[in-house]
């Protein structure tokens, strides 16, 4: 009877945490942009139709906006956005997505890249204001079907660091009041100099479900050398600032106090574009001019998004590397140089994220893949399905394979580059340091078991998979032996 009760136990163990890794999975944040409509290319003209529910298991609709006459969170674009008697309103289609996929979760992000800091500092000018705000912002969540608010202030400064806690800290007050509570995520900047001025660290951790990192622009529009968007380990070489990676960026922010489990990894479909002072001199690290072009499809200066990339790929005389030190490739055709993300180097971040013991990635956006599959000749989404695949988690089947590269079929030829044999460790944001500037860089050894909260449910839902396993091979053995 003992035996019974036990092998009961072990074979529901078992189950349960097989369940429990399965409802956990790697934490998967996607970004719409609402604008990404009124391009005129159907390779990059983007719309809630083309999202891919299964690639994410969150997904955030980008922007709304602060009101600073009423102190609350109003739509960007009412008159298509708030919800229709007929169910059309973009709020609501977002939303829908939900009633095929009902493990999918949806947020709704304020701020942006344009959006500054005004509107925050308004919103948190008095404890009465503030708390009128969150809790009007509760209001809107539910009334628009949202899960949750994504606060994306670019950038919190010395003199607002305060004032962007009291933000978190009402928001969270009122999530935690309401029922149910809706998510708090941010999204938070990737620079050392940035992150130093502008965040408690540790307060930021105690507010938010989620910190998405954004660990891209690394190098931007402006720099004087050929240097990568988004680098998974800094580059020994005193040119570049050892704060300018992922993984430098990753470290710091936990070295500071935030959790690995409340933190969501960026990884971006746009590369940064240079023109080269000379073709011939094209190495991470050539001189470039103080200039850019727009690419022809997304229309951003100094930017490739994925698709365009691949349209260089195919042309004629355009050749591809593979920097072995920062895990990243770059393609250079003439003067032109881009650095950027493909399924191989999106892959290995997973790879790595997997390994630090991290919430999940974050992807800025869902349009800058390759949607449609068409401008890379291959399968739809490639850069997310591969980063799915790593993750262990199934890709959508539409009769491609989900861990092929995608930038082949193209004309040009693909090398590892031979000059470029140094290591990198170490990276971050306000960029294009290119002086002999030291830091004393975070303990960059991967730790999968320093989480404060020790909310890591990967590692632990696995040890009781095994004990489960083990205790069914004992009484298996046992019974056999009887």
């Amino acid at each position: 009877m003992r035996c019974f009760n036990l092998t009961g136990f072990a074979l529901a163990a078992f189950v349960l945490c097989m369940n429990t890794v399965s409802s956990n999975a790697f934490l998967r944040v996607c970004y719409y942009t609402s604008w990404s409509r009124h391009r005129t290319s159907e390779l990059s003209k983007f719309d809630i139709g083309d999202i891919d529910p299964t690639l994410c298991s969150h997904l955030i609709y980008a922007f709304a906006e602060i009101d600073k006459t009423k102190m609350e969170v109003v739509a960007g674009e009412p008159a298509v956005e708030e919800n229709k008697a007929d169910g059309s309103g973009r709020y609501q289609q977002f939303n829908a997505l939900k009633e095929k996929h009902p493990t999918l979760k949806t947020l709704l992000s304020i701020g942006g890249e344009h959006a500054g800091s005004d509107k925050f500092i308004a919103v948190t000018s008095t404890e009465t204001i503030a708390k009128r705000f969150a809790a009007t912002t509760v209001d809107f969540l539910k009334a628009h079907g949202f899960d949750g608010l994504d606060v994306d202030w670019e950038y919190p400064t010395p003199n607002t660091k305060q004032t962007y806690v009291t933000l978190l800290k009402v928001l969270r007050e009122a999530f935690d009041a309401a029922n149910p509570k809706p998510l708090l995520f941010v999204a938070t900047a990737a620079g050392k100099w940035t992150i130093d001025g502008g965040y408690d660290v540790e307060a930021v951790a105690r507010y938010v479900d989620i910190a998405s990192i954004m660990t891209y622009d690394y190098h931007v529009i402006g720099s004087k050398l050929a240097g990568f968007n988004s680098p998974l380990f800094s580059r020994n070489d005193p040119r570049f600032h050892p704060a300018l990676s992922v993984n430098y960026t990753v470290h710091y922010w936990h070295q500071l106090g935030l959790p690995y489990n409340k933190m969501a990894v960026g990884v971006t479909g746009m590369g940064r574009r240079y023109i080269l002072v000379n073709a011939s001199d094209f190495n991470v690290g050539a001189p470039v001019k103080n200039q850019s072009l727009p690419g022809s499809l997304y229309k951003v200066v100094g930017g490739l998004a994925y698709p365009e990339v691949c349209q260089l790929l195919r042309q004629d005389g355009t050749q591809k590397f593979f920097d072995s030190n920062q895990k990243v490739p770059y393609a250079v055709h003439d003067y032109d140089w881009v650095g950027y993300e493909d399924p191989d180097s999106a892959q290995l971040k997973v790879k790595y994220m997997i390994e630090m013991g991290v919430a999940g990635w974050m992807f800025w956006s869902l349009d800058q893949d390759d949607f449609t599959g068409k401008a890379c000749n291959n399968q739809k989404y490639p850069i997310l399905r591969v980063m799915n695949f790593e993750a262990g988690l199934p890709a959508p089947t539409d009769g491609d394979n989900n861990n092929n590269n995608n930038d082949n079929n193209n004309n040009d030829t693909t090398n590892v580059n031979p000059t470029d044999t140094t290591t990198d460790n170490n990276n971050n944001n306000n960029n294009n340091n290119n002086g002999n500037t030291n830091v004393n860089p975070p303990d960059t050894t991967p730790d999968n078991n320093n989480d404060p909260d020790g909310a890591n449910i990967t590692h632990s839902t696995e040890m009781w998979c095994l004990v489960a396993i083990a205790l069914i091979s004992l009484l298996t053995t046992n019974v056999l032996l009887m």
